[in-house]
């Protein structure tokens, strides 16, 4: 009896604490991480906003053609691949997957509650008896992340727990001396166990539209070739993109009416991409800054490709933005550290994350954001399955217990004819069951993958790696030393070379790759050295390695 005992008593403790602060955590990702169909960042003052997009384009061929209406001529730039990679994971939801299992302990405190209050010598067994013993071990098999040995704890838990019962009730031992001798062993191994449990648990073109279409500005922009035109003519202005190869919708002629009316321009962008496969291409975003009384995101065209779109908006101004039917998934103050992104963001002490999947009837107006107080912090909030499956429990046993509190109450103060308690009891779980499958149910879920709390461990050896990858040499100029680098992160057997499985980047997605983002990297030419730069979680940047070019070879 004493041996088994012990044994209930090493698959019980992890029920009073799991482990010390020492364990290192696994952290919840997303299982995959989604690009939308459109990101923007938006940053707005004193009448001028900065609009820099980065859109999709899906479809076989080389030459990709797109159109932005603004309202003023607007200065072009390129902005950098990194920047929407970098905004998604700083303004990321908190994705809830470890949430303590209150549920257990209360099932613990009922069960043993219960057979410390009601079990007395008898000479029978009644049927709550064996409901307490597994509720108990219910809490038990909730001890460990591995089933088999929840399986076992569950058996062994329920079976000795219903031995002391079988003790009081037939054998007619005194109820407080079997479980208080019980109770007493698992605080005594516990205090022996607990070590030993955190130990286990930390290794586990030309116009020929006439003189109606004015050309404003035409210049390359990164891989972007791109046009500002205006006119007072819709027709002529649809006449010029259909002769310089931009393909218009054929009901696109009012929308374009209507912003010819309102004094707009237009950016005509063209795009040559090396591969015609029918693949989705990303290209670097552009940036438009331009005169505005309100900040705005153009819409009206897009709207007219009959096909809902996945937009994310990253707002940054002095107060909150708004945008029905866009949903606020953060409202921040935020400390950005990218180079690119604090050099435009800097003096924005408010970011706004707005997200939305718009319908072609919600894209027939443009999207003009609504300037709203700053009044609290906001951070959306995803739950992984287990994680929604718990606080449900949470939910559920909580009010099971408050509910049996209750009746047990008004059953023995009553002094009118009982109802019986065996019905009363039932309704309660019924009850709890339904509120514990409503909070379940209504939680947000995703599907997520657990990476261990050193991962970011990982991405600092795979950089190194790749500082060591350009050690070896045999480079002579950075496309050189660009190309050694892609080499060694397209085969994965390369990083077994280094001492670890893959070059996945665990922060934004993807491997780790060139690209001012973090946990990836970028080649820098400057003063005739290649620096090797690192990103960091929070996008700053870090000069890790500086390299002499080597001397060109001059031509005679």
């Amino acid at each position: 009896m004493r041996q088994l005992l012990s044994l209930f008593l090493l698959l019980f403790m992890p029920l009073v604490a799991l482990a010390d602060g020492m364990v290192i955590p696994t952290v919840a990702f997303p299982a995959k991480i989604t690009i939308p169909d459109q990101r923007a960042l938006i940053c707005f003052s004193n009448g001028t906003e900065r609009l820099v997009i980065e859109t999709r384009f899906t479809g076989s061929g080389t030459n990709f053609a797109w159109v932005v209406p603004l309202p003023g001529q607007p200065v072009i730039e390129e902005a950098t691949t990194g920047l929407f990679p970098t905004l998604e994971y700083l303004f990321r939801p908190e994705i809830v997957h470890e949430v303590p299992h209150y549920y257990s302990g209360i099932l613990a405190l009922i069960g043993i509650g219960y057979l410390l209050l009601f079990v007395r010598p008898s000479g029978r067994l009644i049927w709550p008896d064996m409901a307490a013993c597994i509720c108990v071990g219910v809490a038990a098999a909730t001890s460990s992340q591995h089933d088999i040995f929840n399986a076992g704890a569950f058996s062994i838990v329920t079976l000795i727990l219903f031995c002391d019962v079988l003790l009081i009730r037939i054998v007619q031992r005194r109820t407080f001396a079997v479980l208080g001798l019980t109770l007493l062993g698992f605080g005594l191994l516990a205090a022996l166990l607990l070590p030993t449990l955190g130990a286990a648990s930390r290794e586990t073109a030309s116009p020929t539209a006439g003189e109606t279409v004015s050309i404003l500005d035409r210049k390359l922009v990164g891989i972007f070739e791109t046009t500002t035109i205006a006119s007072h003519d819709a027709k002529a202005l649809q006449t010029w993109l259909l002769e310089n190869g931009y393909v218009v919708p054929t009901n696109s002629e009012p929308v374009i009416e209507s912003y010819v009316k309102d004094g707009w321009v237009f950016v005509a962008a063209k795009i040559r991409r090396d591969d015609a496969a029918p693949n989705t291409s990303t290209p670097h975003p552009l940036s438009f800054t331009f005169k505005t009384d309100k900040p705005v995101y153009p819409m009206r065209l897009t709207g007219l490709g009959n096909q809902p779109l996945s937009i994310e908006l990253y707002v940054f101004s002095a107060s909150r933005a708004a945008a029905p039917p866009f949903k606020e998934e953060s409202c921040t103050q935020p400390n950005i550290v990218h180079p690119l992104l604090n050099q435009w963001t800097a003096g924005f002490p408010i970011a706004t994350k707005l997200k939305a999947t718009l319908s072609p009837s919600d894209m027939r107006h443009d999207v003009w954001l609504e300037q709203t107080p700053f009044l609290f912090e906001h951070q959306s909030r995803l739950f992984s399955w287990q994680g929604a499956l718990t606080t449900a429990l949470n939910w559920g046993t909580g009010f099971f217990a408050i509910g049996l509190a209750a009746v047990c109450f008004l059953t023995f103060a009553s002094e009118k004819p009982k109802r019986p308690l065996v019905r009363s009891v039932g309704a309660v779980i019924v009850a709890s069951v339904v509120l514990a499958g409503v909070v379940d149910l209504s939680l947000p879920k995703i599907e997520v993958r657990l990476e261990k709390g050193f991962f970011r461990i990982q991405l600092k050896q795979e950089q190194i790696a790749l500082s060591m990858v350009l050690d070896d040499g045999g480079w002579r100029n950075v496309a050189e030393a660009r190309s050694a680098l892609q080499n060694a992160t397209s085969n994965p057997t390369n990083a077994v070379v280094y001492g670890f499985n893959d070059w996945d980047n665990h922060l934004v997605g993807g491997q780790i790759r060139e690209e001012d983002s973090p946990g990836n990297y970028l080649l820098r030419e400057t003063n005739n050295q290649l620096q090797f730069v690192t990103f960091g979680n929070d996008g700053g940047e870090f000069v890790a390695r500086n390299w002499g070019l080597p001397a060109r070879h001059q031509t005679p």
